[in-house]
């Protein structure tokens, strides 16, 4: 059996649905049944996606936070989705943090298909931003990819059509270097359906594809996260094999080309690693989450020129989306777990959970991505929170780090 993407409900508010497959043992979860034959769903897919209009008749108003890029703590940009209205189209939506409050960012959206949304940002400078995702159309199949540009004052559309080799594609992560551009990961439709992974690079103005060696036994690969610093980057992932289990996927970029590694995957049959970060070339952290009844969170540490496995909260019902690592013994994870914001620390040594605060006004709260500017003193992280069971009412949801505790922050939304 294939899946789709991400088994999560990571941010996507609304309706408790699943954007895919939550396990590949049979009789173990209830959106196996319909589940595609293909690696072939963004990471985050809003809950308003899976709807028709008839279903979401009455005044719709959703907004979340996928991704965020600190460069000090008086200057954030984050991105995500926005709905209002009785129809369920999205568009992308952007908020910025001045040290003081947030404040909604115009954001256009392609006008060719109706559902657009930006689920990661990077910024090389405070005027040099890029965000990634991807638009589609209800009526029409597959997706396109999305890529933004900040250039301090307003945002421009840099990218909105797919490889000429694929019939669909998104983008699910982006990380920008000081000197190299923009390196942005994802994933494709290919013709006979299956799933393939895909990467491309941004500089001098222009998408550059490129190639992503893919492993010798896999029918189906994905790339959700990519980290980078000085010249190098690493991005993870997830494959799955032809008898239908899901093995971690991680390849390397050297500046000049990717590189498959070897990583590690849990016993359950399916594993998956959802974002990257990197303090130096040789030491970097991966999270995600893993799965055999519950999804269960999961991290891996790049040391020593190999991944091996590192223990962490184990928190039944959560997985973790995020993380950061400002220092080598210092990393700030952040995800979900039964309907509530996680938050861990990483010591060198392991993982601790750490509160992250409870919004109020919704029944679930999530966190997807985080950004620390100031090392282990400053963080922000963003998200949603939202009605479970419900297409309207999400809202967007925001926390920072001050070096000891999280606490919440005001969004504004639009």
């Amino acid at each position: 059996m294939m899946i789709t993407s991400k088994c999560k409900l990571l941010a996507i508010g609304g309706l408790t649905v699943v954007a895919a497959a939550c396990t590949i043992v049979a009789g173990t979860s209830a959106a196996m049944a319909s589940s595609p034959a293909a690696l072939t769903s963004p990471k985050v897919v809003p809950a308003l996606s899976a709807m028709s209009p008839a279903t979401a008749a009455g005044q719709v108003h959703n907004n979340a936070l996928y991704g965020i890029s600190c460069k000090k703590w008086t200057q954030c940009l984050a991105v995500g989705s926005r709905a209002r209205g009785t129809a369920v189209n999205f568009r992308p939506l952007s908020e910025a943090w001045n040290g003081r409050h947030w404040k909604v960012v115009p954001m256009p959206g392609p006008t060719s298909r109706s559902r657009a949304l930006a689920t990661a940002i990077s910024c090389k400078s405070p005027s040099d931003c890029v965000a990634s995702g991807y638009h589609y159309s209800p009526t029409e199949g597959g997706y396109a990819p999305l890529a933004e540009l900040w250039n301090g004052k307003s945002w421009h559309i840099i990218q909105q059509r797919s490889p000429a080799t694929t019939s669909s594609s998104f983008l699910n992560d982006v990380s920008c270097l000081a000197y190299a551009g923009c390196l942005a990961v994802g994933g494709s439709a290919g013709a006979n359906g299956n799933g393939q992974a895909i990467a491309e690079r941004w500089t001098a103005g222009h998408w550059h594809f490129l190639k992503v060696p893919q492993p010798a036994s896999a029918v189906a690969t994905e790339l959700d996260g990519i980290g980078c610093t000085g010249k190098y980057c690493m991005a993870v992932g997830m494959y799955e094999v032809s008898g239908g289990r899901v093995y971690a996927m991680t390849e390397r970029w050297d500046g000049n080309s990717w590189n498959l590694l070897p990583a590690v995957s849990a016993q359950a049959p399916y594993t998956e690693l959802n974002a990257v970060s990197c303090h130096t070339a040789s030491v970097c952290m991966a999270v995600g989450d893993t799965d055999w009844t519950q999804t269960r969170p999961f991290s891996e540490l790049w040391k020593n020129g190999h991944w091996r496995q590192v223990f962490g909260s184990r928190r039944a019902g959560g997985a973790l989306t995020d993380v950061t690592c400002p220092d080598t013994n210092w990393c700030l994870a952040v995800g979900w777990a039964n309907r509530k914001s996680l938050a861990e620390l990483w010591s060198g040594k392991r993982w601790r959970v750490t509160t992250a605060q409870w919004a109020p006004g919704r029944q679930a709260n999530e966190l997807s991505q985080v950004s620390c500017p100031h090392g282990i003193s400053w963080c922000a992280t963003v998200g949603a929170r939202y009605q479970p069971g419900q297409p309207s009412g999400e809202a967007t949801l925001a926390e920072w780090w001050n070096g000891r505790s999280l606490r919440l922050m005001t969004t504004a939304g639009p």
